[in-house]
């Protein structure tokens, strides 16, 4: 198991307010997460880091490794981030008031991936050089889509398409969207923000994860983001299956 991480501010940003982290267990079990903030550069910054905080110390206190369930394990989590950003958030008055953060988390356990998300932060699944998202995104232009009303590639240049209509700590209590896939030796996760899936196509993205090595790609990822004008905050986070974990 190996993961790669990157986050930088962008070209037009004042602050970053992307957060991620990751961990793992051995060769059985590994966790990563993303969030991007908003709300105002303080407050989307606390709201990532809350959530990101939460996340990190509900892992270090739950042994995913042999829940029976991972997925509801990994939903509950997420939900009791969205518990902590929403009082957070309320507890700070004026200044934090309407702060959120998106999230996209993965856990690998075994031959098993569980993943969970709120918001347009994506997960996407890189297998034989094909590119597939597993997550839909919870925006304004997705539903704008869905309905026919535009394209995906109009989406991408859509002047709503910051506008998302979930997110963690808006509301006391959050839907989080939660799914699994069994894995493969050399499958790899992609976890970002969508200040990479909205500069980069998927295209673009399976280029250069077919392209460069797994320590490479987050890095290159984030720089061919900045090469499209880095408009937003850009965080990418891979993780990939070792060819040798096939038997074990």
């Amino acid at each position: 198991m190996i993961i790669s991480g990157k986050t930088d501010i962008g070209r037009r940003r004042k602050e970053n307010q992307d957060t991620w982290r990751a961990g793992r267990k051995g060769n059985a079990f590994a966790w990563a997460v993303v969030c991007d903030g908003m709300g105002g550069q303080r407050a989307g910054r606390l709201a990532s880091c809350t959530a990101i905080s939460s996340v990190e110390q509900q892992f270090s206190h739950t042994d995913l490794v042999t829940a029976e369930n991972p997925g509801i394990l990994l939903q509950h989590i997420v939900e009791k981030a969205n518990e902590e950003v929403f009082h957070r958030a309320v507890e700070g008055g004026a200044d934090t008031f309407g702060m959120g953060t998106t999230i996209a988390a993965v856990v690998l356990r075994n031959r098993d991936a569980f993943y969970a998300h709120v918001g347009d932060s994506r997960v996407y699944l890189f297998r034989k050089n094909t590119l597939v998202q597993l997550t839909r995104d919870h925006s304004r232009v997705q539903e704008m889509v869905e309905s026919g009303q535009i394209t995906e590639q109009q989406a991408r240049f859509h002047p709503e398409r910051n506008r998302i209509t979930r997110a963690l700590g808006v509301h006391q209590q959050v839907q989080v969207d939660v799914g699994s896939i069994p894995v493969e030796p050399g499958d790899e996760f992609l976890l970002c923000s969508d200040g990479l899936s909205g500069p980069l196509s998927s295209q673009e993205i399976a280029e250069i994860l077919a392209h460069y090595p797994i320590y490479q790609q987050a890095r290159s990822l984030v720089e061919e983001a900045n090469q499209q004008g880095g408009p937003d905050n850009i965080t990418a986070v891979v993780m990939q299956i070792a060819q040798e974990e096939k038997d074990g």
